[in-house]
C-alpha cells in the first residue's frame, strides 16, 4: 500500500543502548512509547545484528545499522545523507564524515533525494522546522553550512521555514515545544506548545503535503555536552511526542510515519561522542509492513525515496 502523505521524523544522535540507569537516559523515562512498542523496545547489545518486527499490521520497530561496512563512528554528514539519498554515502566516500557535509558528500546529494523523488512525482514537499534569522544570515555570509538534510531541501528550491511560519503554526521549532527559542534566542513572545500540541500541528502539516521531514538535532546536542538531566528532559519530551505520532498513524489511513537516526550519541551518556549502536527504526501507518527486513539506514532511505517515486 502507499501512503497519500509520508512524514519522515529525523532524530540525531539516538541510538539502541544498554539498560544502564546511570548512563542511558531512556531507561524508566518512555512510559508511553513502552505502551505502544512493549518494554525494552529501545535496548539492545552491542554487536547484535539489525532487524525488524512487525507489532501489529501499521507498526513496525527495527534496529538498523548506521555504519554500513565502514570502519570508524558514525557521523553526522554521511548518515544524514545516506537517509536522504537512499545511497550509502559513507561508502561512497570512503569514510564517515561530519558533522556538515562537504564537497563530496553535496555531490552524493545531487543525484537525488527523497524530496526530489516527492518533487518529481508531482508531490509537495515540506521542512516543517522553523529557523531564526541569525541561522539565515549565517547561511548568506558563509559562516554556516546547511546540514546534508537540509542541503536537500534547498537542492530542489525550497524555502527553510521562518519567524513568521512558526508563529503561523506553518512549522515547529526544532526542539519541539518553542523552549529554546524562548531562552536561547530571546524571542519571548514565542508562544511554548506541549509536545502533544506539537505533535498535532506536526500531523496536520504533513497531512497537507507529499512529503514532510522534521529534523530534530537536540538529542545529538545533549549528548556531545554531557548532561544526563538535559537529556532526561529530552527523553521525556520525545516520549510524549513520539508516542502520539505513532499511535495516530498506527490507526489512520493517509499518513505513513518514519522515525530514525544518523548514529548513536544520547542512549551512552558516560561519553561525550557518538557510538557504534544500532539505531531505532519506528514505522506507523498505511504500508508500515513494507518496511520489514530493512537492515541499514541507507536500505531505509532507498525504500522512503521508492515510496515517494511512485503514484
Amino acid at each position: 500500500m502507499t501512503p497519500k502523505s509520508l512524514l519522515f521524523v529525523f532524530l540525531d544522535g539516538l541510538g539502541i543502548g544498554r539498560r544502564d540507569l546511570a548512563h542511558n537516559p531512556f531507561v524508566a523515562m518512555t512510559p508511553k512509547l513502552d505502551a505502544l512498542l512493549g518494554e525494552g523496545w529501545n535496548f539492545g547489545m552491542v554487536g547484535e545484528p539489525p532487524g525488524t518486527i512487525l507489532l501489529r499490521r501499521q507498526l513496525l520497530l527495527g534496529h538498523i545499522d548506521p555504519i554500513m561496512g565502514v570502519p570508524g563512528l558514525p557521523q553526522s554528514a554521511t548518515g544524514q545523507c545516506s537517509l536522504i539519498t537512499g545511497i550509502n554515502c559513507q561508502q561512497e566516500i570512503g569514510r564517515h564524515w561530519g558533522p556538515r557535509p562537504n564537497s563530496r558528500v553535496r555531490e552524493v546529494i545531487g543525484r537525488g533525494t527523497l524530496f526530489s523523488a516527492a518533487k518529481a512525482a508531482g508531490g509537495e514537499c515540506r521542512f516543517a522546522v522553523a529557523f531564526p534569522d541569525s541561522f539565515f544570515q549565517a547561511l548568506a555570509s558563509g559562516r554556516r553550512i546547511p546540514s546534508s538534510l537540509q542541503q536537500a531541501f534547498l537542492d530542489i528550491g525550497g524555502r527553510l521555514p521562518d519567524y513568521q511560519d512558526l508563529v503561523a503554526g506553518r512549522a515547529l521549532s526544532s526542539d519541539i515545544t518553542g523552549l529554546g527559542w524562548q531562552k536561547e534566542l530571546g524571542y519571548g513572545e514565542i508562544p511554548l506548545l506541549s509536545p502533544e500540541a506539537a505533535a498535532d500541528r506536526l500531523l496536520v502539516l504533513a497531512k497537507s503535503a507529499r512529503f514532510t521531514l522534521f529534523e530534530y538535532w537536540l538529542s545529538d546536542h545533549i549528548g556531545h555536552r554531557g548532561s544526563f538531566e538535559e537529556a532526561q528532559s529530552v527523553v521525556e519530551t520525545l516520549d510524549r511526542f513520539l508516542s502520539l505520532l505513532l499511535e495516530t498513524s498506527a490507526e489512520g489511513e493517509d499518513l505513513l510515519v518514519l522515525i530514525t537516526s544518523d548514529h548513536g550519541n544520547l542512549e551512552s551518556m558516560e561519553r561525550k561522542n557518538h557510538t557504534d549502536h544500532l539505531v531505532p527504526l519506528l514505522v506507523a501507518g498505511p504500508g508500515a509492513d513494507g518496511a520489514e527486513g530493512l537492515e541499514t539506514i541507507s536500505n531505509v532511505g532507498r525504500w522512503m525515496r521508492d515510496l515517494l517515486a511512485s503514484d
